[in-house]
């Protein structure tokens, strides 16, 4: 029934979990073949090869095995494509241009579940995610790992995913990636501040030394963060620094 369901409905979500899970030969959990039914008919009980699951399922007179193994919260094609189109307005990844319409987006779901592995954007925590922290679906999804390291880029690139000074320091979400950008302007601005304050305090051998001492280590781990080649930190310290020089520049 699965089969001949999709045969005549391959862009539905559920069809595209069946065949991943076929393609991994995994038959556990929500890929067993049960599962897959019941995740292909949710919402589409009136289709000819639903009616032996709405037979079992439906009523008082459901088996154990509707209780048992209960279908996948999947999202519609339509809002599968209205998140493809949503996360693709904001970043331009790879995936994206097998979406460029709602007239011309052919595979939604997986278009929506390749750019959630390539970066958790907005409106992945309420589709692919939950996928994702299933263990039976892990793997069929090709799910990355929670803590996967970003790769070294020695180019100028785009994406959240970059070493920042310290190992644990790797923004995996929009907000870290702003906050991180938002922690690295005020890290400029606050060197020309401070440089400011040296000036004020140059007769002062003991605060001179110590200004100086603070604004290395801002500076030089400005220049660090320069050299992972990511646009957004890049952008950020060349504003902190602009920004410090409008502020404070006369003073330092």
């Amino acid at each position: 029934d699965v089969e001949r369901f999709c045969d005549l409905e391959p862009a539905q979500p559920a069809c595209f979990i069946a065949k991943r899970c076929a393609q991994s030969k995994s038959q556990l959990g929500y890929c067993s073949g049960f599962s897959l039914l019941a995740s292909v008919c949710r919402g589409n009980n009136n289709s000819k090869w639903c009616n032996s699951y709405t037979n079992l399922c439906s009523g008082m007179h459901a088996t154990r095995q509707c209780l048992r193994e209960q279908a996948l919260k999947l999202p519609s094609t339509m809002h599968a494509t209205h998140t493809v189109l949503a996360i693709c307005s904001h970043m331009k990844m790879s995936g994206c241009e097998r979406c460029v319409s709602h007239h011309q987006c052919p595979d939604p779901f997986p278009s929506l579940v390749q750019l959630c592995n390539s970066m958790t954007m907005e409106g992945c925590e309420t589709t692919v995610t939950p996928l994702c922290n299933e263990p039976s679906l892990y793997g069929p999804l090709g799910c990355p790992p929670t803590e996967s390291l970003p790769e070294m880029q020695m180019f100028f690139h785009f994406g959240i995913s970059d070493y920042i000074l310290f190992k644990s320091w790797i923004p995996r979400t929009l907000f870290q990636y702003a906050l991180y950008c938002l922690g690295i302007v005020c890290s400029g601005v606050l060197s020309f501040y401070l440089k400011g304050l040296r000036h004020m305090h140059r007769e002062n051998d003991h605060a001179r030394a110590l200004f100086t001492a603070i604004i290395v280590v801002l500076d030089y781990s400005m220049m660090l963060v320069a050299m992972t080649y990511n646009v957004g930190l890049f952008v950020s310290i060349v504003l902190g620094f602009s920004l410090g020089q409008y502020l404070y520049g006369r003073v330092s």
